[in-house]
């Protein structure tokens, strides 16, 4: 992420089109382009659970992204949160999509997408 934030990949195209597809097809890289889903909305654990039809009491995605900036919480009561996707995430989502655009990349998103 920091490559593309310095970018990093500007001076050689080749290298940067290698990086993208590589990027794009990245089990984890495809774990954040799947949030795009809820860029614009308010959601809870749950409701993240059931979109990636995941069990368990928390979704650590969701708790590593809060982390690195790309998901804010508010607390609705003394256990729940409501979450929502920063302009962080949507800037390099966005910056993401432009790159695989130029490369002419389609990244799989998860099915209910």
């Amino acid at each position: 992420m920091k490559i593309l934030e310095l970018g990093l990949l500007d001076l050689n195209l080749e290298k940067r089109e290698k990086f993208i597809k590589s990027f794009i097809n990245n089990k984890f890289s495809k774990q954040f382009l799947d949030f795009k889903y809820f860029i614009s909305r308010k959601f809870s654990m749950k409701e993240a659970q059931k979109y990636f039809d995941l069990k368990g009491r928390y979704l650590n995605r969701i708790l590593t992204f809060y982390d690195k900036g790309y998901i804010e919480r508010k607390k609705i009561n003394k256990v729940k949160f409501e979450y929502m996707l920063t302009k962080k995430y949507v800037s390099l989502y966005n910056r993401i999509m432009q790159e695989a655009k130029l490369f002419q990349i389609t990244p799989s998103f998860n099915s209910q997408s």
